[in-house]
């Protein structure tokens, strides 16, 4: 696949996402900047309900009857929407000059897409190319499985949703799974045919280089009130930090929470309308809360750790509206002498109740799960702090000067009090980083266990919460650069421009310089570099620590040729996993991690005695009752296997099928290139 239809298929998912929800979302009544940021989370819902719907029914569309029903519904809203308005013009709201908020938008977007190019569609070199780590072959496997089937329900996910696969499924059991990021992918997997591993790559490029900026700009614009400066700021410093949204490509990789991330600060910036809308005028609007709702569920859907981290977000927010409430209220009239203690009350109230919420859904049965998953702790307070000051975080590479930035950006958030709710965010969640990465008793997990304990989910949230103080510091900046422009030329806006100019061009060299810089004479990599190295290695085809070879993805093509449709009995952590979603193998083990109280009888059966197939008749019968035709060892010489052992692997749990060789009763040799072996079962 070139990198020409990359795009082109980019440019397709960002029509596809966007196009629907501007058939409505423009008549709700939103400022001009949220539409937009809004547009990409309300059709990801539209397309996971009716996902629901169609199964829910037994109904199986294609790709583009499904997406024309969410396209007619969408457009059935609008006309809806433009009947109660009295009109067809949309009301879109626009708080300042159009011009002063589509710079920031257009500076945004054009920054998003470059650096997203540059660090992501370079780092990973090739269109196709994908990242063989345990959580990425589910994946993979759902999107393909999703595609081939036309299922896109998310309360029925799994690898295996093709109709006749249930007879040889290993893992029966199906349920519900955060998966709008995989119908997206899925979808567009069916409308263009390109590989699933291509498909993945440009959902994530719409969603870093246009999800993100786009929801950022909205929020800020919002915090801000559209202040120019501060939006022209976040426009340059949005993708600036490593552990979001970079970390998150390559560590798991949890590409639904990657996604989930992107859409938080559009959800927040439409609640933090819908708060202060309702704070002003004292009652609240219904189709920004409608909307407001809706995004809260999609985000459910993306990854249901995102609505925790948008609580954090919104607390001051939610603080503010109560005051506010309180403020206007009888009770306030009989206070009028100690607005301060009442102001201190609401805090301490709204406080109290949020906590016992936390603490309500920390011992809820459904979130016990994720609450009680342990992630060990891996260094001591002060390197923890000395993390968090840098911002390096879990990496290695530590970035001065947005660090700076973001001090700046602290400091000038405690000091004005309409931008404070940043900061203590900020600041609260990089306490609950230290406290991930130095405890591991019952508080890391009270604090942190809505994200798995995990550190790299928490970081990512904490740079998440930076943006915005960066944006702010960099304001400052440049505001100072005002100043002094201004003291040099007067009143010369000219000036000023120059100097904003000058000032902006310099901090992108610092943010995004893209390799190498010479400190004390040695070489070193700046973040971005750093991330674009991490990311070539890891989803490289030869990197060491891979179970799939180049080889062996060449010895797969062989493979389909020869079997066609013909089900596979394979072991998955040789690498052969991948052949499903690569290549369309039809395989019997299209995931790691299937070994397990949920597995079916004959999967068991074939996984420890495949081999005696001609003297077992158990394991014939399992065969016979799965209708697999092939076996595939793709290390059959090997003691151990390339790359790394996956989580829950154990040897003696594959001896069935790794002990099969030329000599074995039951099976014809059918290709053989090195240690890589198909076999006809012939038993």
């Amino acid at each position: 696949m070139s990198w020409g239809l990359f795009l082109l298929c980019a440019a397709g998912l960002v029509a596809a996402l966007y196009l629907p929800s501007l058939l409505y979302l423009p008549f709700v009544g939103l400022p001009f900047k949220q539409v937009f940021a809004m547009a990409p989370v309300m059709t990801s819902l539209t397309v996971t309900v009716l996902g629901i719907l169609l199964h829910f029914f037994g109904l199986r569309l294609g790709s583009y009857a499904f997406y024309g029903l969410a396209l007619a519904i969408s457009l059935a809203v609008g006309l809806l929407l433009s009947w109660r308005k009295n009109g067809c013009r949309p009301k879109v709201h626009v708080s300042v000059d159009t011009l002063n908020q589509c710079f920031p938008l257009l500076l945004s977007l054009t920054i998003g897409v470059a650096v997203v190019g540059y660090v992501y569609c370079r780092g990973v070199g090739d269109p196709d190319a994908f990242l063989q780590v345990f959580d990425n072959s589910f994946h993979l496997s759902v999107v393909k499985s999703m595609s081939e089937s036309s299922d896109f329900s998310v309360l029925h996910v799994g690898a295996y949703l093709e109709p006749g696969t249930d007879v040889f499924n290993p893992d029966p059991g199906v349920g519900f799974y955060p998966a709008c990021w995989h119908i997206v992918a899925a979808l567009l997997v069916q409308v263009t045919s390109i590989p699933v591993a291509a498909a993945i790559n440009v959902t994530n490029f719409v969603f870093l280089g246009m999800v993100l900026p786009l929801g950022i700009q909205a929020l800020v614009g919002e915090w801000a009130e559209d202040d120019v400066v501060v939006c022209f700021s976040a426009a340059i410093v949005t993708l600036a930090f490593t552990a979001f949204p970079w970390a998150l490509l390559y560590w798991g990789p949890v590409y639904p929470n990657l996604a989930a991330f992107c859409a938080v600060p559009a959800v927040a910036a439409v609640i933090r309308h819908l708060l202060s809308s309702a704070a002003q005028k004292q009652r609240l609007d219904i189709g920004t809360f409608l909307v407001a709702l809706f995004g809260i569920c999609c985000l459910v859907l993306l990854q249901p750790n995102s609505i925790f981290t948008l609580g954090i977000w919104l607390i001051p927010a939610i603080m503010d509206f109560a005051i506010a409430v309180v403020g206007k209220s009888r009770l306030a009239s009989r206070f009028r002498d100690h607005d301060s203690l009442l102001r201190l009350l609401t805090r301490t109230i709204v406080l109290i109740f949020i906590s016992l919420v936390w603490l309500a859904c920390y011992r809820s049965s459904f979130m016990s799960g994720v609450v009680a998953f342990t992630w060990p702790s891996f260094t001591y307070l002060l390197d923890a702090i000395r993390r968090v000051v840098t911002l390096c975080f879990n990496e290695y590479t530590i970035a001065i000067p947005l660090a700076a930035i973001v001090i700046v950006g602290c400091w000038r958030c405690l000091c004005d009090k309409r931008y404070s709710g940043f900061a203590y965010s900020f600041l609260f969640a990089s306490v609950l980083f230290i406290v991930d990465a130095i405890s591991d008793g019952a508080l890391r997990h009270i604090l942190t266990g809505f994200w798995y304990t995990d550190q790299y989910r928490v970081a990512a949230m904490a740079a998440m919460f930076g943006i915005p103080v960066a944006a702010l510091g960099l304001s400052h900046i440049l505001n100072a650069m005002r100043a002094s422009a201004t003291r040099l030329y007067g009143a010369d806006c000219g000036g000023f421009f120059q100097a904003t100019v000058f000032a902006a061009m310099v901090v992108l060299g610092l943010l995004y310089w893209p390799e190498n810089v010479s400190l004390s004479g040695e070489e070193q990599l700046t973040p971005i570099g750093s991330v674009k190295k991490i990311v070539g290695y890891m989803y490289s085809i030869d990197d060491s620590d891979n179970n799939l070879t180049g080889s062996e993805a060449e010895f797969l093509l062989d493979v389909k040729s020869v079997v066609g449709d013909g089900l596979v009995i394979n072991n998955p952590y040789d690498g052969s996993c991948y052949g499903y979603a690569l290549d369309g193998l039809n395989l019997m083990y299209r995931k790691f991690g299937l070994t397990g109280k949920g597995e079916s009888e004959n999967s068991v059966q074939i996984r420890m005695s495949l081999n005696k197939i001609a003297h077992d008749l158990n394991t014939r019968e399992s065969v016979e009752a799965t209708g697999a035709q092939y076996v595939l060892l793709l290390d059959s010489s090997q003691d151990g296997r390339e790359g790394v052992d996956m989580p829950g692997y154990t040897k003696s749990d594959w001896v069935g099928i790794d002990s099969i060789s030329d000599d074995t009763e039951g099976f014809e040799l059918v290709l053989s290139v090195e240690d890589m072996k198909l076999y006809k079962i012939c038993p």
